[in-house]
């Protein structure tokens, strides 16, 4: 067990494009204590935590790939992180709207091929961390929940035939056909049980799942981003029968953000005339959006095109301030000129801040026209960095 240790100033991860850190006190009682709630621990500076730099051992992302189902659905150990990503807006019976996001992440502390055979059966060469929220649209209210876990023995990790992807009770697992998927979740304050099923193909971003960040950093990246979502909440002793969309995204890499990036804002987008739209925009330490930023518009004739940043025009219309002061936007006007479309994008609860290892926004959006007001669909977005 030892040995681990000087492994642990290692461990790099992100919310979404790179896994986030963990700092070094949460690793070591992981290493020595096992699966945990969220620790009291600072919150880090994701620009101080993603570094370009890439350990010896592990593979990069560097070129196109041909993918591989089921089997991408599983782990890759051979990277240094990945994650697999679900956000959903539900209603009730009632029609009362909750929203969800659950993600897991697999951080790796050791390189492949580490010998580990000398070591106790819970020494691991992986961190797994998960965070869920659920917004509570109806009473302006957003509950949220960290773990962490080591990946011996057995405590957290992913399968595949069919997939299986857990933390403790924390759970996803797909039937023996594939789909559908169900998802499982028991905290202190709701459970979740879900089921999901796509209702439009899976979509490879960037070229053919190769989504480039920067020079040098990359990932392999698909989503599904349109998923038929059905099941129950239990939330303070009252059962609620949920349906609606859900959108999965899934990534793994081994590299990060590069020493001129600091964050990103990404839009998951879910258009009632069935179109979906996602982009995100990566911005420099002036703030500024980068030209490697890119998203796809995802036709319901199932035809998809990629997005450039000329393409985009994303303007700030409304800002919230956080008890630190941090002003995060949560009002947008986005436009996607090459089709003559325009947006206005509107947190549900301006409070979906994540007080996780970095802190970050993520919540539950709504699309309106913005001459008649009309809402025109729901999604999520993601924003780090700030």
């Amino acid at each position: 067990m030892q040995t681990l240790i000087p492994q642990i100033n290692h461990i790099k991860s992100s919310t979404r494009f790179w896994c986030m850190s963990i700092t070094i006190a949460t690793a070591l009682s992981l290493l020595y204590g096992g699966q945990q709630e969220s620790p009291d621990q600072p919150t880090l500076s994701l620009a101080a935590v993603l570094g370009g730099e890439i350990a010896p051992g592990f593979k990069t992302a560097d070129q196109v790939m041909a993918l591989q189902f089921p089997l991408d659905h599983g782990p890759h150990p051979a990277y240094r992180n990945e994650w697999w990503y679900f956000s959903g807006n539900l209603v009730d019976e009632q029609g009362l709207h909750f929203a969800y996001m659950l993600s897991f992440f697999r951080i790796a502390i050791l390189a492949p091929g580490t010998d580990l055979s000398q070591q106790s059966h819970w020494a691991s060469r992986h961190i797994w961390m998960a965070h869920i929220a659920l917004s509570d649209v109806a009473n302006n209210r957003h509950l949220q929940q960290e773990r962490f876990s080591r990946g011996q023995p057995g405590m957290a990790g992913v399968t595949i035939k069919p997939l299986t992807l857990w933390l403790d009770n924390w759970q996803v697992k797909a039937s023996a056909e594939g789909f559908p998927w169900q998802i499982s979740v028991n905290t202190a304050d709701f459970s979740l049980q879900l089921q999901i099923s796509p209702v439009k193909a899976m979509v490879l971003q960037g070229e053919r799942g190769f989504s480039q960040k920067s020079p040098g950093h990359a990932s392999y990246y698909y989503s599904y981003p349109r998923l038929q979502t059905s099941g129950t909440l239990k939330l303070q002793g009252k059962q609620h029968q949920l349906t609606g969309l859900s959108w999965f995204d899934r990534e793994w890499s081994s590299s990060a953000l590069g020493d001129d990036q600091v964050g990103w804002d990404w839009f998951a987008l879910q258009l009632d005339d069935g179109n979906d739209l996602m982009y995100y925009q990566l911005r420099d330490t002036q703030g500024q959006a980068q030209a490697s930023s890119q998203g796809k518009w995802m036709q319901t004739d199932g035809t998809n095109n990629t997005i450039r940043p000329k393409e985009i025009d994303l303007q700030v219309l409304r800002y919230w301030r956080d008890e630190s002061g941090t002003n995060y936007p949560v009002q947008w006007s986005l436009s996607y000129k090459t089709r003559a479309k325009r947006w206005i994008i509107t947190a549900l609860i301006d409070d979906q801040l994540m007080h996780t290892a970095v802190k970050y926004w993520e919540g539950a959006v709504q699309i309106t026209d913005p001459d008649s007001k009309k809402i025109l669909g729901r999604g999520y977005l993601e924003m780090t960095g700030y």
